[in-house]
């Protein structure tokens, strides 16, 4: 079997397992992409790139504690897509054995991604 046919046969064995078919996997994980990529939207037009630093992390307490260059900002998505990826790897693994721990694993997609883009939305507050 040569190179081409392995692909064919390894992405039709996962059409088979159900996994992306699932309507509730379909939906909580197209909701945790809107979002991370909202937020990657929001970030690219809402700050400045000529600034040289802004504030990366802050406090209520201590205030500004971590300062950076301005691109380290998209840290935050990109890191965030790369926990989701992940968390969604891990899930279609794990429901071939147990859907709920699958359901719960792309259950908090959406939530993470909401609660990471509040971050960001707050981080553009502070520096503007």
């Amino acid at each position: 079997m040569n190179l081409p046919e392995k692909i064919q046969t390894f992405f039709r064995n996962q059409n088979n397992a159900g996994f992306f078919g699932d309507r509730f996997i379909l939906l909580t994980g197209l909701a945790g992409i809107v979002i991370n990529a909202g937020l990657w939207w929001y970030l690219r037009y809402s700050l400045d790139p000529k600034e040289s630093f802004i504030t990366l992390h802050f406090t209520v307490a201590s205030g500004v504690d971590l300062v950076g260059k301005s691109g380290e900002i998209y840290n935050l998505p990109y890191y965030a897509a790369i926990f989701s990826f992940l968390n969604i790897l891990i899930a279609r693994f794990a429901y071939r054995y147990d859907v709920f721990s699958a359901y719960i694993l792309i259950g908090v997609l959406p939530l993470f991604n909401f609660l990471v883009f509040l971050n960001g939305f707050l981080l553009v507050a502070v520096n503007r």
